[in-house]
Formats: C-alpha cells, structure tokens, sequence
C-alpha cells in the first residue's frame, strides 16, 4: 500500500501490491524502482535490478523498437503505449509516462485474441482517438487506462498532500470514509482529519523519508469524520516529486475491525489466562471466600456485566445463599437466598446439564425472576452449575439490567470459571476428609512419561525439572530401567510385561533419584497405548508421594517409639523391683535380660565384661531367642589398643553407644549374624557406678532407628541403676564375709605442723561416709591424739579447697568426733567402688599409714590404682588375709533385744503395731502414752533411747549405752 521510494511521476508508484508490473528509469535508464510482479517479468528479485540499466536487465527490449518508442516518448514528455517483447509466451502491453525524472511503465498482459504485433510508433497517447485502428486495439488502450483509476476504486482511501499540508487529491473511498464531500477536502488543510499530535507525528515520519532514516512510514492513530466522531485508521505513504516540489501521498485503511478483533482475541485471552490463573489459586488451596470475591469482581469486569453472583446451595439443598457478589444493594450478600424450584432462573440451572442464558428476562417463558434479581430491576444474565447436576454445589450467576445477547465465547467462560469452581471445592472437601493431610503445592508433582517398547524414553513432561532437576532434554532417549534408583523386581517385572504388550495397565511405586543426589518415592501407574498413532508406546504416569510416605514414616516411627517408650518404662520398673530383690550379681544380670528380651520392643539382651586374658569380651548373661548370635561374633579389647563396635566402645568411653541400622556395623561378621538374627538396631549401655566400670549391657530391637533420645535416656540410666546395684552387692558381700583382705598404705608427706597430744602416734579413724545426690560427701571422723586445727590442716592438704563444713561434735579425754562436708568424693569414695573400707589413719611423723580392708575376692591392684589417682606418692605396704566377725540375723536381734531396756521393747513395740510409724499415723505419741497409761514425755524418751540402740547396731556392730 506504501511505496519503498520516495521517487515517482504519479500516485500509481505507491501501489506495491498492485498484480501486474510496474517499473521506473531515471533518465540514464537506470531502474530506480520496480514493483515484485515487475522483478517477476525480468525473472529476478527487486534488490538485485535496483540500480542497474534497463537495457541490460532486458536485452530483449533494448534490440526491439520499444527501445526507440520509450526514447521518443522520453523526449517528447508524452505518455505512449508500447508492445513488449514476449516473456515466457506472454505479451505484454505497457503505458509509458514520462516525467522530470525519467520514465514509469505500467504494464499488462495482452488480451486473448488481441492483435499483439502493433508497432509502438503507431501508438498514440491514449487521451487521444484514432479511428484507424480496429476495436481490438481501443480495448487494450482501455486496458491501460485502468491503471489510472486503481487508485478511485480501491478499499482504501488514497490522498496527497502538498508540503504545507493541504489536500491536493482524495479518492472516493477516503471521502466516504470521512463523511466529507471531495470538493470539501481539496484545498484543506489535514488537521480538518486528524489532530496536531499526528500531524506532528506525521511531518517527523516525512523528515525520516527525505533523510533515508524510513523506507515504509505508517502512522496509526484516530481519523475524525465530518460528524466529529472518530475511528482508528492505519496510514501508510511515500513522497514524490511533482513540478519541483515534494508531495506526500497516503493510503489510510479503516482498522476499526481489525481493533475490534483485536480486542475481542485480547479479552478472550485475558478470559483463558484468567481461567488459567484460577485454576492455580485453586490448586493451591486458596480460601474459598476469598476466591469467590475475586470470581465475582473479575467476572462482572470481564463481561462489563452490572451483577455476579456465587450461590451455595446450603445444607438440606432448600435454598441458595448469595454468598459472594458484586453489584448487590448492600445487606444482600451473605445473608440473601434464592429458592431452589423450577420458577427461578438459579433453581432451573441446579437441573440443567448447559448454562442457562436469559437474553431478555421479562420475555422468558422457562422460569419468572426470583426477588433478588427483580428487586435490582436484572433483565438479561447467564447462569452455570458449579459441580455436576447430579451432585451441585451452587451457581455461578453474571447479571445486567437491560437485554443483552451473549456471545458463546462469554458464555464459555462463565462455565470455565465455575468448572474451576467447582474443582477447588471438591478439592478442599476431599482435603477435609483427608483430614487435610495433603498440601497442594505451587508446583505440579506429576512427572509423565512415553516409552516405547525397548524402554528408551521418547517424551517426558517439563515437569520432570521441577520435580527431579533434570531438563527433558536430558532425559528424552534414555533408557527408562536406566532411571531407577534401586531395584524392585515386582513392579519391574510388570513394567516390562507392559512393554511387551502382555498386560494393559501396572500400578505400583518406584524410587527415582533426583539431580541433588536425594531420592524421590512416586506412585507410578502405566496404560499401553501402542494402538494410538499420537502415543505409539507406553504412557508411564508417576506422582511424588515423598513428602506423603515420609510423613506417613514419621507418623509411624513416633508411634512406634512411644509404644517401645511406654514398653520400656514398664520394663525398667520392673527391673527396678529386680534390682532390689537379686541377691546376686549373677542372678540380677540374668533377670535384667530376661525382662528386657520378653519386652515386645526389644528382641535379645545380654552382659557382658571384659576377659583380660583372652582379650575379648565375653558374655556374663544374656535372654532372648538369638542365643546363637553371641557364637558367631567376637570382640577384641585389649587395654591401650584401639577397640571398634558399639559393645568395646561403650566399655572404653564409659558412654552408651547406638547403631539405628545393624547393616553398618563394621566386621561382615557381625553384619551377617545381625542378619541373621532379624536385628534392625542395638545400644550398648555401660555399667558403671562412682566411675567403676562393671561390663556393658547389649540390647537388641528388629526395629531400625529404635533408640532414640528418649529411650537412650532411660536404657542409660538402667546401666547406672545395675552398677549401683552390683555394688552394693560387692559391699554386703564384703560386710558378711567371714574374712577379708587388709592392707596397708604409706601417704608420705602428710604430717607438717601436726603434733600428737598424747604419747602414742596419733590416729584419724573414718567412722562413716555419707554421699549426697549433688556430689557433696559427709564425714565423721574421730580423732585420736590430734587437735581440732591438725585434723582440719590434715584434710585441707592440696590445692583444691574441698572442706565447705568442718564441726566438732564432742571432745572427750584426747578423743574427738568431728563433722566435715566435703565438695568433692574423698579418697574413701574409690575404694566404696571396690567394696572396701578405710579402717584407720596413724600419723607417724611427716608420713601417715592407712589400714584399708577389701572383699577377699576384691581386685587389690584395681583399688591401690584408684587411691593412687587421688595420692601419687601412696604405695602398698603390707597384704594379708584377716577373719571377720560374723553374726547371724538370730546374733543380731540378741544383740539389740540386750540394748533394750523392757519398758524401751514395749514402747517401740507398742508404738510400731499400733500405726505410729506409718504415714499417715494412725496413732500418736499421746495415743500410745494412753495405752501404756504413762505420759507423753516419757513415751518420748523411750522411743529417742530405743532409736539410738537401734541404729548404733545397724551401723557400728556393737552397742553403746
């Protein structure tokens, strides 16, 4: 429509799209310009005949005598008509038009049955007539002539303008356009059409053209008719040169249709991605209400609609609830109903399978208008179930209060929007029974693929980036065995019988590993669709079912720890009651075991300690159906030598050591006895008690990851109750043997500044040791030949600032009882850990000797070694085996029935069976006082007396009066 040159002798060089040919010469003959129907005639492109020489472009023209017609006509500034030479069988006839710059053919091919050999000199100009020539030759003169009235019969509307900017010529099509007579248009001036802004626009874009800086300006902008309304135009234009001075010429077309598409495809387009947008909210769970809002808001604007409504079909299905809306008076929304029956339009669409579209309500004869829509005056509107007709949830409604006829294109949107809808509602209730388990994420977790039947890989959803990080590309042409993680030989097995055409449909799930190195677990299901010609292969749908399974897990693994928790608390309770009832060592290990391996969280136990002679831990007791386990396995320890496995570690560190999978332990050995055995964990407890370390004890559970913190806690702290137990054991153990073994120990360097009282070297005998629970220990000590300031210099030796309390009790004749509170264990404390005792402390000199007395089966270097640690100067002196004193329970009540007076005896017997001593009391001191008829103090000083007698049996083995 425009022209790509700014040269040109009429208002025809403008038109490119003209059919035939149309070419121009400069006055060298140079061709400056052809149209594509012109390059086509010299068999060649317009870029490449631009600039070169008429006569060489086409020989043929310049050896004929057109050559000389065309000069003539040149010369003589007269338009001709010439005969061409034949080009492919066709002739052509062509009208020459001269001009200041050279000359422009306008060429057509001759008429069939047209006399083609008429020699150009006889051609006239063809405003003139000649009566010579026959009726066959007035035709194609005719035929030329067209050329200049293209212009008056096209679409468009063409106009010319000179440079001060009036209309210098107009065709029909441009008046018409503008509503404007010709005559009106000739003469005046362009802004009587367009505004100054275009004209500005306009003047730029012609600057451009005469600079070079534009080939094919066009300007769209607004075209004012005569009537003052307007409508938007495209302009397209070049300039030619005309008597010296440069004219502009336009060809404007009438885009209102065009913007009407336009904006009809832009608001279809908006609907989709609207559509599109929503159903991403609605995947991702957003809150109905909210979402509702913003249908309706979004709706009424997308259709320019006055009313949209969401109705919920409430409970009982007797009515509709105007939940959302726009357009309501306000008080309607929220609390508004609309009766479900057949008489309104809302009630008829709950039964209709198509929306119902109303073009003119009051000439509607299916169903009357309910109040809600009369009372806002609604006349037209489009209504569409959201859900299914068998099972509706409510309606989507958009409104206006004139007629209005609706496109199907609106009308399918409304019914998108509520299939949407109706997807995000079912959604949400789905997620409610679900207790809403599930969570949609932003992301689509669905990876599908098409495999054909070798397994190679032929198309993969982009979501397989999303979901694994790979590209598709990377993918595509794989082989789909290649892909999985690990191997599952059932559900492989049926993929493969898929493949091979054998079943039609699996199910199952597979692990896929991701570009991170993790593992997705997706459900994966397969349809054998090599019949149709768009799949040809195998359609493999997977779904990540990760986060879902791993909840699942972690929902069952806390299940499982609680009830192994519950389990375990149950069990240790009663090994507590075991603790205190064995009698021995022996027999509370095996208990302990036996309780541990009957719990339903755990599957074996046992004890064990170390052999220093073989080198190896060796069982001391174990419980459980997995006997045979403790024959397939060893474990080397060795003092100083680096030790492996939970069971020598847990000895060596004195910690509890856990495996939460068995199939990590380090030796294939005990990997395949665990196996074997059904193992999925253990824990090996140390037991130990004041830092003595009695053996380890070794428990087993067919679960994996079964000892967590919290049972961690519990099983350690039943190493630490086992140890107090077997020590305390060792300790009755040594109080009643009947003999034991004494030692004597030199401390040197212990005597500065301390000085005897009496004659005899003095003594520090240790009468009792009394632990707290925060670590600190209670002394009494008497003394014997030392004064109060030697004994406290004598326990404050060190660095270490131990003493928090030191109290005389009572002094008598050169012996003295003292009181002392120690922050820290004394020296006594690692010799309790061996059962032993410190019987006496003599001062002699600087250096001091220490009688110590131990069980006779008690390990004597292990107990000089931990008073070592406390005293590095402290050595052995002397070792022997001693007899003990040994009293039978019949030895002991003598002893204490010797101590009691009578009226004692019977004030504590009286006051024991008569509830004094229980909690609460059944009886008081003044309630037993009234039995015994004596008074309340002397029942008092009985019971203090007995008390005393009593307890100086229990804890010195003889009487004091």
């Amino acid at each position: 429509m425009a022209s790509d040159s700014t040269s040109g002798s009429e208002p025809i060089s403008t038109l490119q799209r003209v059919d035939d040919p149309v070419l121009s010469v400069d006055d060298d003959w140079r061709i400056t310009y052809l149209n594509d129907a012109g390059a086509a005639l010299l068999g060649t492109s317009r870029a490449e005949l631009r600039g070169d020489h008429l006569w060489a472009a086409w020989p043929d023209l310049s050896s004929s005598s057109v050559a000389n017609s065309l000069r003539e006509a040149s010369e003589a500034d007269t338009p001709t008509t010439v005969s061409l030479p034949p080009v492919e069988g066709t002739t052509y006839r062509a009208r020459a038009h001269p001009s200041e710059t050279g000359v422009t053919l306008l060429a057509a091919p001759d008429e069939p049955g047209a006399d083609a050999d008429v020699s150009a000199a006889t051609v006239g100009d063809t405003d003139r007539t000649d009566d010579t020539h026959d009726p066959g030759h007035k035709r194609r003169d005719h035929r030329l002539q067209r050329y200049e009235t293209i212009v008056e019969t096209m679409n468009d509307g063409v106009y010319t303008v000179d440079r001060d900017g009036h209309f210098t010529m107009v065709n029909r099509e441009y008046a018409e356009m503008t509503g404007y007579d010709r005559e009106e248009l000739l003469g005046a001036h362009v802004s009587l059409v367009i505004d100054e802004e275009t004209s500005e626009r306009a003047q730029t874009l012609e600057a451009e053209l005469v600079d070079g800086e534009s080939t094919v300006p066009s300007i769209e902008a607004p075209l004012r008719r005569a009537d003052g309304s307007t409508f938007p135009a495209e302009a397209r234009f070049a300039l030619i040169e005309r008597d010296g001075a440069s004219e502009r010429i336009g060809v404007v077309r009438d885009v209102s249709r065009r913007k009407a598409r336009e904006q009809e495809l832009e608001r279809r387009i908006d609907q989709q991605a609207y559509v599109a947008e929503l159903s991403r909210r609605a995947l991702e769970g957003e809150d109905l209400d909210d979402l509702f809002d913003d249908v309706v808001a979004t709706v009424a604007e997308t259709l320019d609609a006055e009313f949209c409504k969401v109705l919920d079909l409430e409970d009982g299905g007797e009515a509709l609830l105007l939940r959302a809306g726009v357009g309501w008076e306000p008080g309607y929304v929220g609390d508004a109903t609309v009766g479900v029956g057949t008489e309104s339009q809302a009630g008829y669409t709950l039964r209709s399978a198509e929306p119902v579209v109303v073009d003119d309500l009051d000439a509607e004869t299916r169903f009357s208008g309910p109040p809600l829509l009369t009372d806002h005056g609604v006349r037209s509107g489009i209504s569409v179930v959201i859900g299914t007709v068998e099972e509706p949830w409510g309606v989507l409604g958009t409104h206006d209060t004139s007629p209005r006829a609706y496109d199907p294109e609106d009308v399918s949107f409304v019914e998108s929007v509520a299939n949407v809808l109706a997807t995000a509602i079912d959604r949400r209730a789905y997620e409610r029974r679900l207790k809403r388990y599930e969570v949609v994420t932003e992301q689509s977790t669905d990876v599908n693929a098409i495999v054909d039947s070798d397994g190679t890989i032929t198309y993969v959803t982009p979501s397989v980036e999303e979901v694994l990080g790979y590209e598709p590309a990377e993918v595509v042409g794989g082989n789909f065995f290649d892909c999985l993680a690990e191997e599952r030989p059932a559900v492989l097995d049926r993929i493969q019988a898929l493949l091979d055409g054998a079943v039609s449909t699996v199910s199952g799930e597979l692990t896929l590993p991701r570009r991170d190195g993790s593992e997705a677990i997706m459900a994966v299901s397969g349809r054998n669709l090599h019949d149709d010609p768009y799949v040809d292969g195998v359609v493999v749908y997977t779904h990540d079912v990760t986060e879902e399974r791993r909840q699942a897990r972690q929902l069952r693994d806390q299940r499982d720890r609680l009830e192994a928790l519950v389990d375990l608390n149950g069990v240790v309770s009663d090994i507590n009651e075991v603790i205190i009832d064995s009698q021995t060592r022996a027999a509370l290990e095996r208990r302990v075991c036996e309780n541990l391996a009957a719990a339903d969280s755990y599957t074996f136990a046992w004890t064990g300690e170390v052999d220093t002679a073989a080198g190896e831990v060796v069982a001391r007791a174990s419980a459980g159906p997995h006997e045979g386990y403790l024959d397939e396995i060893t474990i080397p320890y060795r003092e100083g030598e680096a030790v492996s496995g939970p069971t020598a570690t847990a000895l060596q560190t004195g910690e509890i050591q856990v495996l939460q999978r068995t199939d990590e332990y380090e030796h294939e050995a005990w990997r395949a006895a665990a196996d074997d055995a059904g193992f999925g964990s253990s824990a090996a407890i140390p037991i130990t008690y004041d830092d003595r370390q009695y053996g380890v004890l070794n428990l087993y559970s067919e679960r994996e990851n079964a000892f967590n913190e919290q049972e961690r806690t519990v099983i350690s702290q039943l190493g630490e109750s086992m140890g107090h137990a077997i020590a305390s054991l060792e300790r009755k153990d040594a109080l009643m043997a009947e003999s034991a073994v004494e030692l004597e120990l030199a401390l040197p360097d212990v005597g500065d500044g301390i000085e005897s009282t009496l004659d005899e070297p003095p003594t520090l005998r240790v009468d009792r040791t009394i632990p707290y629970e925060n670590g600190q220990y209670l002394l009494y000590l008497t003394a014997t030949g030392l004064d109060q300031s030697s004994v406290r210099a004598f326990l404050e030796q060190g660095d270490d600032d131990t003493v928090r309390r030191f109290r005389p009790v009572e002094s008598d004749d050169g012996v003295s009882l003292y009181e002392v509170l120690l922050d820290q264990p004394p020296a006594i404390s690692s010799l309790t850990t061996h059962g032993g005792v410190v019987r006496e402390v003599t001062i002699r000199g600087q250096n001091a000797v220490v009688t110590v007395e131990l069980p006779s089966e008690s390990d004597v270097r292990a107990a000089v070694k931990a008073l070592q640690e406390r005293y590095s100067g402290i050595s052995l002196v002397t070792q022997r085996q001693v007899i003990r004193e040994s009293r039978s329970r019949i030895e002991y009540v003598s002893t204490v029935e010797a101590q009691l007076t009578d009226r004692q005896r019977q004030t504590l017997e009286t006051a024991y069976f008569a509830g004094y001593y229980d909690w609460p009391r059944s009886s008081t001191a003044s309630d037993v006082a009234e039995v015994l008829a004596i008074s309340d103090a002397t029942v008092s000083q009985h019971l203090r007396s007995g008390h005393e007698k009593l307890c100086a049996v229990l804890f010195e083995g003889d009487s004091t009066d």
